[in-house]
């Protein structure tokens, strides 16, 4: 439900703002832009019992801008993937080497091994600091939308339903990065989000290797390439 409601009021302001971005242009006050945008996402859990790396996906999204003289803001409505590898077997307990007292068909050889698919929504402040270099810094809103167990392993020891009990869907983030806007409707850009929040459910809930009081937080770094349908940079 919450990302029906996401979707609907983005695509409206979108929507509106795109119809009424020539008379703001005219006007000579504001300037906007409205483009979409592609890239790579590096992202991982901070905290036990994750692997310390940062994961390839991928991203997609549309995105507006404002701006008067110099500096501007710009919101974004971006899709993007995650992959996260646990350190341990998914049926690992910390204290044990092995599963004590496991059923035969339990698994403490393979590592959890999840994707996950984010609705992320950032709002930026944009700086220019020489010539079509752009400074922006603002929070970010990333809500997770599914997650897939790929090989089966957490599953098979705790059941599918198993996966709600591992993470909170929504956690507010800071972001950073640089912006290059060039005159052929090319942006190019590079960013370091982190989250603000824990988005583990904690000790009580979480089966097993996942029983921890560590705060989780997402970190990431993207590097987008977009395209302006909409505006021209001068």
């Amino acid at each position: 439900m919450k990302i029906r409601i996401y979707l609907v009021v983005l695509l409206a302001f979108f929507g509106l703002s795109g119809a009424n971005g020539q008379v703001i242009q005219d006007n000579n006050y504001f300037k906007s832009e409205f483009g979409v945008k592609v890239g790579l996402n590096y992202q991982m859990v901070a905290g036990s019992p994750w692997t310390p790396t940062l994961n390839s996906g991928i991203q997609a999204g549309v995105y507006k801008d404002f701006s008067r003289g110099k500096d501007g803001w710009r919101i974004e409505l971006n899709f993007t993937e995650a992959h996260y590898v646990t350190v341990n077997s998914a049926s690992y307990v910390p204290g044990y080497k092995v599963q004590p007292s496991h059923p035969s068909d339990w698994d403490i050889t393979s590592k959890g091994d999840f994707n996950a698919i984010y609705l992320r929504i950032p709002v930026l402040a944009q700086f220019r600091i020489y010539k079509a270099l752009h400074f922006v810094v603002g929070p970010e809103v990333s809500q997770q939308i599914t997650i897939t167990d790929n090989n089966g392993a957490f599953s098979k020891d705790f059941g599918s339903a198993g996966l709600s009990n591992i993470f909170m869907k929504t956690e507010l983030m800071g972001t950073v990065g640089i912006e290059g806007k060039m005159k052929q409707r090319i942006n190019l850009g590079i960013r370091m989000s982190l989250g603000l929040n824990s988005i583990n459910k904690g000790a009580s809930t979480a089966p097993n290797n996942f029983r921890t009081y560590d705060g989780w937080k997402l970190w990431s770094v993207q590097g987008t390439f977009g395209f302006r349908l909409k505006g021209n940079y001068q």
